[in-house]
This record gives C-alpha cells, structure tokens and sequence, in this order.
C-alpha cells in the first residue's frame, strides 16, 4: 500500500460498511423474532402448519448470511482488506438501483458501487452525492488501480466461473478497464462511454 492514505475514503467507507452492518443483522434480527413468534405460537396451540411455518424465517437467516456475508464483515475487514491486501480487490461493479412506485412510476435513482474480491466476498456501497463519488473514485483509484471497473455480462460470467483469474481473462479478451484509469467522471460516464 502506499504510503500516504485517504483518510476521507476510508471515512467514507467505514460509514457505508457500518449501515450495512447494521442493516444486514436487523434483518437477521427481525426474521429470527418472526420465526421464534411462529414456533412459539405452534407450540403453544400445537398446530403443526405454524410450528413447521416458523421454520422458514429460520431457513431465510442462513440465505442473508450467506447473501450479505461482505456486510457482516464489518468496517474493520474492509479497511484492513483495502490497506494491506488491496489485491484481493479485483472488481468494482456499478450499480444504479431505480426505485419505483408500483414497478411503473420511477421515484428516484441511487448510484451504488459493488466492491467485489477474489475470494467472493462483496459489499455494495452507496455514493449518493457527487462529492461522494468523488471521494469514492479518488480512493478506489489509490488503493485499488488495479481493478476492473465496470459491467458487462462477460465480466460477469468470468467472475462466477474463474475469479482467480478473472483479470488475467479480461486482460486477453481486451475488456480490461483498471480503476486507475478512469477520468473524473468516474466509473458510471466511463461506463456511457464504452457502451456508446
């Protein structure tokens, strides 16, 4: 790692680290209270349906963990992850959620960037401002130049199947594009501007 670090960046994703903490262990929370109500209630009624019913927010605790395990992480892993293993970083994949009201009218967008290791382990984090994104690009760029930046279902094929390898096989198939190359613009103009 270099020498000098961004303290601002690393600010910044410690705090997007810690609300996905925090949401990903709520909503274990929240199903492990529903599951134990459901049970609870079997139980007490005996009613076999509602007992067995109570099982399922059970079976959904170990979906979330096994969806979410870069959220339950925590700050700690990533910073230290970013500082001393930046290597291990080998994606940042933008995503632009869209909310909507009813699937038809769009509410508003929020831009997302997905950090995503060797080993599979993710975390996305939400640049809502252009300040944001821009402090997230200048420390993607110093700690991290070395990932590829962007989306396409090739990356993503090639991510599933070969993550070892995966910037080595993006190297040879000419889709490499590093985080240390990218403009001011960021990650999502660069993205408008391949696919153009």
């Amino acid at each position: 790692m270099k020498s000098e670090r961004d303290f601002d960046f690393e600010r910044f994703v410690r705090k997007a680290c810690m609300k996905n903490m925090l949401g990903a262990y709520a909503g274990i929370a929240l199903l492990f209270l529903l599951g134990l109500f459901f049970v609870s209630f079997g139980i007490a009624i005996p009613f076999i349906p509602v007992l067995l019913l109570g099982l399922l927010p059970w079976g959904g605790i170990a979906l979330l963990i096994i969806r979410f395990k870069g959220d339950l992480k925590g700050e700690d892993y990533w910073i230290s992850l970013l500082v001393n293993h930046p290597e291990k970083v080998i994606w940042i994949k933008p995503i632009r959620v869209r909310h909507t009201a009813a699937y038809v009218i769009t509410l508003y967008h929020e831009m997302n960037f997905q950090l995503l290791t060797a080993d599979g382990i993710a975390i996305a984090i939400k640049c809502d401002s252009p300040l944001d994104q821009q402090i997230f690009l200048r420390g993607l760029k110093k700690y991290v130049p070395h990932a590829h930046a962007g989306y396409d279902e090739r990356a993503e094929d090639l991510y599933r199947s070969y993550r070892p390898q995966f910037i080595e096989l993006l190297k040879q198939e000419h889709r490499y594009r590093p985080v240390g190359q990218l403009d001011q613009g960021g990650i999502s103009t660069y993205e408008q501007r391949v696919s153009q």
